[in-house]
This record gives structure tokens, sequence and C-alpha cells, in this order.
């Protein structure tokens, strides 16, 4: 459900928007870099849709128009 989707992005996006990133807990041990940025959301959002059957595939943070980085999420094995 894409509501729920929006809801939780607006949740993760709100943690990082006008903040000062290298005082937040996650980014005390790792630079606030696109690549770095794109790996939080991803967790921070699979953690938040673990009970839902949505799963976070990839997640990209864009640094302009034509620069970002994309964080891929490995495939989970089959129980």
């Amino acid at each position: 459900d894409f509501g729920v989707i929006k809801k939780q992005m607006a949740e993760i996006m709100n943690m990082l928007d006008h903040k000062y990133l290298n005082e937040l807990d996650y980014f005390r041990q790792d630079q606030p870099s696109s690549e770095n940025i794109a790996y939080f959301v991803a967790t921070e959002l699979q953690k938040k849709m673990d009970d839902s059957a949505v799963s976070v595939s990839r997640v990209t943070a864009w640094e302009s128009d034509d620069a970002g980085a994309t964080y891929i999420v490995p495939p989970q094995a089959d129980p």
C-alpha cells in the first residue's frame, strides 16, 4: 500500500530533514555520504515494513539532479 510507504518514508525523512546529520546517532560512526544515507533510509524503511508484505529493494539518495548513490538491498534467503 503506497499510503503506508508514504507515511513511513515521511517519518524517516523527518529524522533527517533540517538536521545536522553528523549529530544523529547513526552518523556518529559513519559519514553522512549519499551512500550511507541511502543505506540508512533502506534499513530504517525495512524495519518499519517488516510486518507487511512490502520489502525494500533499493533506495537512491540524490545529491543533485544527476548525481546520487543507490543502495541495493541484498535478497533474503528463503527460510
